[in-house]
């Protein structure tokens, strides 16, 4: 059922394996359904003999891997039943007559073909190789060049970052927000899908007036939960003394009820992420 306990335990398996008993033997399909941080790459593989019927994750989809599209209905809560019935519609329509397409020798010829082309096309991605090659490419790499880059010169990099958030810190109490300007009559009357407004924001930012970013925060909001959230950085558009002034044209794409807020935060480009130095204040 759409939308049930049973569905969302489906969402979070890996593969799952549909019998047709009728014939006295199985034909697995495995649904790749998503990856997250404890489905690693090399976990992902089809069952023998089947064929990947669904892959959510982009590197998972070929030409036979029947895709299951992810779009904008999840910012609704309705991505949960578009998946349900593209997989019940899948099956039905697609591969289960596939299979049972059988000539006079008792197999589906374009059952196999989509079988070897999943063995092809699919498997290769799937695999501890490709696993550690990702590690090695995209964390083991990057944080070495990094580790190096830090230490250069008598660890004078770190240094100075570590100088820059003392800094930061002693003074992030005293920066005061002292304008916000939002398009109120248009917020009052309804905003149009297709245009674009204005928010203006200036910050009085003390000491620390050149180490500061502010990101324009966008949440949908239903069952008074705020959720699906998107976050924009403003540009800042002008600097008088110690005022900043942050302008960002917003454009609206979708219909539906939002909330938005203002997340203030220290800027560096030495720091590799936001999160190695996570002050913020939200207004």
């Amino acid at each position: 059922v759409p939308g049930s306990a049973g569905f969302r335990l489906l969402k979070h398996a890996v593969e799952i394996d549909i019998a047709f008993p009728h014939h006295g033997h199985g034909a697995p399909v495995g649904v790749i359904l998503e990856m997250d941080a404890g489905n690693a790459p090399g976990q992902l593989l089809q069952p023998p003999g089947g064929i990947a019927a669904a892959g959510l994750h982009p590197e998972g989809v070929q030409r036979k891997a029947h895709p299951l599209r992810r779009n904008l209905l999840r910012l609704h809560g309705l991505q949960d039943q578009l998946d349900a019935e593209t997989i019940y519609n899948m099956l039905e329509t697609e591969i289960v007559p596939l299979y049972f397409a059988k000539n006079r020798k008792g197999y589906s010829p374009d059952w196999v073909k989509a079988v070897k082309d999943c063995l092809y096309k699919i498997t290769p991605h799937f695999t501890m190789r490709r696993q550690l090659d990702d590690y090695y490419d995209r964390f083991y790499t990057k944080e070495g060049a990094r580790a190096r880059k830090l230490a250069a010169n008598d660890y004078k990099l770190a240094k100075e970052i570590a100088a820059w958030k003392e800094n930061v810190a002693a003074n992030w109490d005293t920066v005061e927000i002292k304008e916000v300007v939002l398009p109120q009559e248009d917020l009052a009357q309804g905003l149009s899908i297709g245009k674009s407004y204005a928010a203006t924001v200036v910050v009085d930012g003390k000491e620390i007036a050149a180490d500061l970013g502010l990101d324009l925060v966008i949440a949908s909001s239903g069952d008074g939960a705020a959720r699906n959230t998107k976050s924009f950085e403003m540009e800042a558009v002008k600097r008088e003394g110690t005022l900043v002034t942050f302008k960002i044209d917003f454009p609206v794409k979708y219909s539906g009820a939002y909330k938005i807020g203002f997340r203030l935060f220290p800027k560096n480009a030495n720091l590799p992420h936001r999160m190695d130095f996570a002050y913020t204040r939200w207004f």
